[in-house]
């Protein structure tokens, strides 16, 4: 199977071959695509070399390739067009879920200290890590979390 990383076909060239349906999927009379493990669609074929439908979807739509299409909702199934956004891999690498804190909540860590004992750390990272204070609850650190994040990050990918 054939990928390219270089050259994607033009707005006109995909506007040409496609109909963009509201449910996310660029559709045409003779489909030729992949699906993952999971069934989801994710590949188009175009002039013979496979893309991803949510980078064809961006071209679709605003005529060009930024360097990373982003899901804003981290649902990479749901292609729709208010769904995707131009991003870099920095920022993009923000919009990932958290996997291995047990909070449950990115930046925020129960702390272990005996002095602060049963109270939650906040930390954020813009350059460097940033201690945004320690909170005797849940709910309270999360909230100052998401405060840092429109702070650090801006309303783009704040939560």
């Amino acid at each position: 199977m054939k990928y390219s990383r270089r050259k994607y076909p033009t707005q006109n060239r995909l506007q040409e071959l496609f109909t963009y349906c509201p449910s996310g999927q660029l559709v045409r009379g003779s489909t030729g695509h992949r699906t993952t493990a999971k069934g989801a669609r994710h590949m188009r074929k175009v002039d013979g070399v496979f893309y991803y439908e949510h980078v064809l979807v961006f071209i679709y739509h605003h005529g060009f390739r930024p360097s990373v299409v982003d899901h804003k909702d981290r649902d990479t199934r749901d292609n729709t067009i208010g769904n995707l956004r131009a991003s870099d891999v920095s920022l993009n690498s923000r919009n990932r879920t958290q996997k291995k804190n047990k909070t449950g909540v990115r930046g925020v860590y129960k702390e272990i200290n005996p002095r602060f004992k049963n109270k939650y750390r906040v930390t954020i990272y813009a350059g460097k890590t940033i201690h945004l204070g320690n909170f005797a609850t849940l709910e309270e650190a999360t909230i100052a979390r998401e405060k840092g994040e429109k702070e650090y990050y801006g309303e783009v990918y704040a939560r």
